[in-house]
């Protein structure tokens, strides 16, 4: 799941402690909080082919998994892309439409483009 989501896994505490600093220095990463800790993010990448479109991903905690606390996340996430990055389309890929993130997506008004023939990922789409 990861590599097809372009992420790759670390292999020690050092090395994630770097990664996340690394996210947190970019703009387009948001934190997500429940009951005063961090337990996930959110985060855009801007679409090389067009300004106003970007690509979300997100990452949950396990222990928080179920409690629609990233369909929350998203939900407000999407709400700051169109306002603060004047977003006008936003994307992502997930290994299956069946999967726990497809719902996520598809309860903040993404839709299901199709199945990709080189992974077998699915694109969801939002537009504004």
């Amino acid at each position: 799941m990861a590599d097809a989501a372009g992420f790759w896994a670390v292999e020690d505490k050092f090395a994630g402690q770097m990664m996340f600093q690394a996210a947190l220095r970019r703009q387009l990463t948001y934190l997500v909080i429940y009951k005063q800790q961090i337990v996930g993010s959110v985060a855009f990448e801007a679409d090389g082919t067009n300004t106003h479109r970007f690509e979300i991903g997100y990452v949950l905690l396990a222990d928080f998994w179920n409690l629609g606390i990233m369909t929350a996340a998203v939900g407000q996430a999407t709400k700051l892309a169109v306002e603060d990055l004047l977003c006008q389309e936003l994307w992502a890929k997930v290994a299956t439409v069946d999967s726990a993130s497809a719902k996520v997506l598809q309860k903040n008004g993404f839709k299901p483009q199709g199945v990709s023939q080189l992974d077998g990922t699915v694109k969801f789409i939002w537009q504004g």
